[in-house]
């Protein structure tokens, strides 16, 4: 995937354009701290982050601490969370309408919420081969 599809990258791009590679080198190298949406937001309060996070998981207390603590220690901050328990996740799917959903188990990437993309993440116990 481009950087541009997900983040909006038109400042950069126009040094580039106009000034030159080395301009745009030296505006990126001043930037390396600030991440392109927290900018943006900061410009324009009425901006709508490009990509959201949610996490839909079927995990649920007390499992759930150590997936936020996992997150939390990566700087990885989603923008909701459904712990669902054994509860369907194509309920939630349908309303979220995501652009992609991941999950690391084949089985899943099914949902009766519709038309949704699904991508295969092939790590963990249930994708390991018996030996």
């Amino acid at each position: 995937m481009a950087s541009s599809a997900l983040f909006d990258l038109s400042e950069s791009d126009n040094i580039y354009r106009h000034e030159g590679v080395e301009a745009y080198r030296l505006h990126q190298e001043r930037k390396l701290d600030t991440p392109f949406q927290e900018e943006r937001l900061a410009q324009d309060p009425a901006y709508t982050r490009m990509v959201r996070m949610a996490i839909v998981t079927p995990r649920n207390a007390p499992a759930h601490e150590r997936m936020v603590t996992t997150l939390k220690s990566w700087g990885v901050i989603p923008d909701q969370a459904f712990l669902l328990g054994r509860m369907e996740k194509a309920r939630i799917l349908g309303a979220l309408r995501p652009h992609i959903y991941f999950d690391d188990q084949v089985g899943h990437l099914h949902s009766e919420a519709g038309n949704i993309p699904m991508v295969h993440i092939p790590f963990g116990i249930a994708n390991r081969r018996a030996a």
